[in-house]
């Protein structure tokens, strides 16, 4: 049952996608009723999906195929009332397809079968998605190069791991008009083929470092990975300050230094490592380890990153809220998310935090 689980979640994901973008047409157009007709079926197959993956811990089988046929069922009754276009006819024919097999199995017919599963490429291909490759360069060359035909003008994705098709010839993929492709590099960690670049747009974004981010917008990033009280922010920042200021090395002190180094106290710290060693240990990974120094560049910036930590540990150990604590970074920072979902309402978050912030720095000032 977990391969047609699989199966079925990825074709209520399109659903939903088409179901919400339905609703919303109806609303604008004024059809309320048509519209929450809509989004109540749909709220119905989410709330039989919560049983469902409540009743995974149960061992009886006949449960949980009544209750996958219900879904199916569900799901059915949702793509029935959406508008008669292509895609809900291909997400039918998906759900039909999905059924025979499900009633197969339930059978005992269809058991024990291997079965092709589209990766991201493959599915952001046919749907025409975007898709970011993060630090393309660390990717081996072999691999990449298997894209050049695919990035070539009228070019296509040809899958040999999966065999023939039907018709025995090589399955091809065919990238969707609206496919488009970003990757991703960093120069110190190498490069990629010549014939890869010549077959994109390529963008060469300088240094932020000329112009420095506002304390509050670190602030609110430290505050998204994970590191929310201030001393403890303040401690990391002076840290990285100071060792950007020494300026040994070849290779710069930036901003993704910063955030690399709270990601690792933060994982560090949720695993019971203190924050004060944790923090320590990652500053050690990526200021020393994970940078291009000779021996004694090494170790003149150990030396000098223990002094510097030393003089942040008091910080880094002060208990207690501080005032400035009281400004919630978190609701104060607006997010593309929250801006799709109702951009009025995420500016109206924003200036109740600020408020809230003042009336408890107020309130603060009052009892001293």
């Amino acid at each position: 049952m977990d391969d047609k689980g699989r199966c079925l979640e990825q074709l209520s994901q399109q659903v939903e996608r088409l179901t919400l973008v339905e609703v919303q047409k109806s609303f604008l157009c004024g059809d309320v009723e048509a519209g929450a007709r809509l989004l109540s079926m749909w709220e119905d197959y989410i709330e039989i999906s919560k049983n469902d993956s409540n009743l995974e811990k149960q061992e009886t089988l006949s449960s949980t195929i009544k209750l996958f046929s219900k879904r199916l069922d569900a799901l059915e009754s949702v793509l029935n009332i959406l508008p008669r276009q292509k895609c809900v006819e291909v997400l039918q024919e998906k759900l039909n397809s999905l059924k025979v097999r499900f009633l197969s199995a339930k059978i005992g017919v269809g058991g024990g079968t291997f079965e092709w599963v589209d990766s991201v490429l493959v599915k952001c291909l046919k749907e025409g998605s975007w898709l970011v490759i993060e630090n393309v360069n660390l990717c081996s060359p072999a691999v990449l190069d298997r894209l050049n035909g695919l990035l070539e003008p009228g070019g296509e994705l040809i899958l040999g791991e999966r065999g023939v098709g039907p018709d025995g010839q090589l399955v091809t993929v065919k990238p969707h008009p609206d496919f488009r492709l970003f990757l991703v590099m960093d120069p110190h960690l190498g490069e990629i083929s010549r014939a890869m670049r010549n077959r994109g747009v390529e963008l060469c974004l300088l240094d932020v470092e000329e112009k420095p981010l506002q304390f509050i917008d670190l602030q609110a990033i430290l505050n998204h990975i994970g590191i929310h009280e201030y001393n403890n922010q303040k401690a990391l920042l002076n840290i990285h300050e100071q060792m950007k200021d020494l300026n040994i090395g070849f290779e710069s002190i930036t901003m993704n230094h910063l955030f690399q180094i709270a990601s690792l106290t933060v994982e560090q710290s949720v695993r019971g490592h203190p924050l004060s060693a944790s923090l320590l240990s990652a500053c050690s990974d990526v200021y020393i380890k994970g940078r291009q120094l000779t021996s004694e560049q090494k170790e003149r910036c150990s030396r000098l990153l223990s002094e510097i930590f030393s003089e942040q540990v008091v910080l880094l150990n002060t208990t207690g809220t501080d005032e400035r604590d009281a400004l919630d970074t978190n609701s104060m920072t607006l997010r593309t998310l929250t801006l799709q979902e109702n951009s009025a309402l995420a500016q109206i978050g924003q200036k109740c935090a600020l408020l809230t912030a003042a009336s408890k720095l107020l309130e603060g000032s009052k009892n001293t």
